[in-house]
């Protein structure tokens, strides 16, 4: 059994959880439960905290109807896993804030910090800023510095024992893909504007848009909760000030869109708080809590309906029907024929083959394997632009001495992949046309197609 790079509890959990189903609907099915699991959870720790209804609901609001959470609630990634956890470790961390010489509840909050550290890395900043900040409200009292120093040691011989085994098997390419989301601090001027590049890409994962609002809202709900909810403002804030931190160091990736999801639950319960201290306003509190409530879930329902189901159906996932692209190649296809595969298809198309693919592991892929088939007639271009062994070269030395060339392409959405990404789905097909090859016919399917190159001349 091979297991990933950076998530291996997930990839053992989704490997057990394929192992009884195979369909679509059964890979996606986790994903699912979390986000709407999630949801519920960060509604109801919002209520622990002393939040109404109405400004419970705005933060299960921000996590539930977020474009990024939308487009991962049903993909088979764990960054739904990601937010999930980070709920459960606020939680424990504000049990442990008022009880601090609790054993039981600093070993609670150790043993989630593991677990989720183990589940996936990307929880680390929250983690580890939620035990400092627990060992801080510990140091006013003697008698309650012991636990969270044992706690301290134990989290940090842990997470060094999994960094040595585990993120030190991270692939070069992978960790080159982020690059675009660290903060360039090699003159003020770079600082400046990375750092405004990574808070503006974070934002827009929450709030739609690009441009200077969500930054500014962000910093805004931060020192609204330094003012008025001190108790809990270091956790809620620490953890995105230490995955700044990190990004600045080159360490962990900040505005990546999928990768910032465990850091939507900190800004939910922030904007919770604020919406709390706001219907306390006396304009708003003479309105009954029921009808402020009423209004915010109305509001909640309004956005989903409009800007939320459209972005919903502007990213479907699966993004393309493989099995339907490749039984339609398959009966077109005449004997000797060949078949290559963009970069960007590879995995769809090991998904929906029907028979097993040969992976070839390596540390030069982002993922540490790519596809391979043991068709002499298929060709699965291995690599993306920046993993290597990147080569759109190889299609026209595949198709050398052949007539006909069937190319493979994932139409994915703009929203979704930039397009000088989507540009390296093509580069192989390109060089076939610059060989003296023309495009004779083509095949759609939902997400995708097929053109028939024929060899002119």
């Amino acid at each position: 059994m091979r297991l990933g790079v950076t998530v291996p509890g997930y990839e053992l959990f989704l490997r057990l959880w394929l192992g009884v189903g195979h369909s679509t609907m059964w890979a996606q099915a986790p994903a699912l439960v979390a986000s709407v699991t999630g949801v519920v959870a960060v509604y109801l720790a919002a209520r622990w905290l002393g939040c109404r209804t109405a400004a419970a609901l705005v933060a299960g609001g921000i996590l539930a109807l977020s474009p990024v959470s939308v487009l991962y609630a049903t993909r088979v990634k764990q960054y739904s896993f990601d937010a999930l956890f980070t709920i459960v470790i606020l939680v424990l961390a504000v049990a442990v804030i008022k009880s601090p010489g609790s054993r039981s509840r600093w070993t609670l909050l150790v043993g989630a910090s593991m677990a989720a550290t183990l589940f996936s890395a990307s929880v680390f900043p929250v983690t580890v800023s939620s035990l400092l900040v627990c060992t801080w409200f510990a140091r006013r009292a003697t008698r309650h510095l012991r636990p969270a120093v044992v706690a301290l040691a134990f989290y940090g011989a842990f997470t060094t024992l999994y960094a040595v085994v585990v993120l030190r098997s991270v692939p070069d390419p992978l960790r080159d893909s982020w690059r675009a989301n660290y903060i360039d601090h090699t003159g003020v001027r770079a600082l400046v504007s990375s750092t405004w590049h990574v808070l503006d890409e974070f934002t827009a994962g929450l709030f739609y848009r690009h441009g200077p609002l969500g930054p500014l809202v962000l910093v805004a709900l931060a020192v609204a909760v330094c003012r008025w909810r001190r108790d809990i403002a270091a956790l809620l804030i620490g953890p995105v000030l230490l995955a700044l931190a990190l990004a600045l160091g080159g360490r962990v990736p900040f505005g990546g869109g999928r990768t910032d999801e465990y850091l939507y639950p900190c800004v939910a319960l922030a904007a919770a708080v604020v919406a709390e201290h706001v219907l306390r306003w006396p304009s708003l509190s003479r309105t009954a809590p029921s009808a402020l409530a009423l209004a915010v879930a109305v509001a909640l329902a309004a956005f989903a309906l409009t800007r939320g189901l459209q972005h919903a159906r502007a990213n479907p996932y699966p993004a393309v029907d493989m099995a339907a692209l490749i039984s339609a190649v398959d009966l077109a296809r005449q004997p000797g024929d060949a078949v290559i595969v963009g970069p960007l298809s590879r995995h769809p198309f090991a998904w929906s083959q029907a028979s097993a693919p040969r992976l070839v592991f390596s540390r030069q892929y982002a993922t540490g394997f790519t596809i391979a088939s043991d068709d002499p007639d298929v060709l699965v271009l291995p690599a993306d632009g920046f993993e290597g062994g990147f080569d759109p070269g190889q299609a026209v030395t595949f198709a050398q001495g052949r007539q006909r060339v069937w190319y493979l392409v994932t139409d994915t959405p703009a929203s979704d992949t930039p397009a000088a990404v989507q540009a390296v789905e093509v580069m192989g097909e390109q060089q076939l046309v610059d060989a003296g090859f023309r495009k004779v016919q083509r095949i759609d399917v939902f997400g995708g197609h097929a053109d028939l190159l024929q060899r002119h001349g």
